[in-house]
């Protein structure tokens, strides 16, 4: 579950499809049970994070893909780090003069 939540949130700029998502977490299985676990991964994955609640949903379902939703409520700490590092990136002179600031911030994520 872990894995596909992972996976689906950090590459959420697109739906992925189910075929690629059975042979990227379940590659030795044979194609019913890796479809099986899929969907069962699914399913509670959904139900421990409260998704049939959410409005909106965390999640874009369809039968041949899945999408991590970014219109949901959600926080993510790759996103906070990612938005400090591009601050930094984009102001480099004054990234290194406030550096161990910035640093911290970084570390925190």
């Amino acid at each position: 579950m872990r894995a596909l939540l992972a996976y689906l949130v950090v590459e959420s700029d697109r739906p992925q499809r189910r075929e690629k998502l059975v042979g990227l977490l379940w590659p030795d299985y044979p194609e019913e049970s890796a479809r099986h676990n899929l969907r069962q991964a699914l399913f509670n994955l959904r139900l421990a994070l409260g998704d049939q609640d959410a409005n909106p949903p965390y999640f874009l379902i369809s039968r041949d893909a899945i999408q991590f939703n970014r219109e949901s409520d959600y926080s993510l700490d790759l996103d906070k780090f990612n938005y400090y590092f591009l601050i930094c990136e984009d102001n480099l002179s004054q990234c290194l003069e406030d550096c161990p600031t910035h640093a911290r911030t970084l570390r925190k994520w």
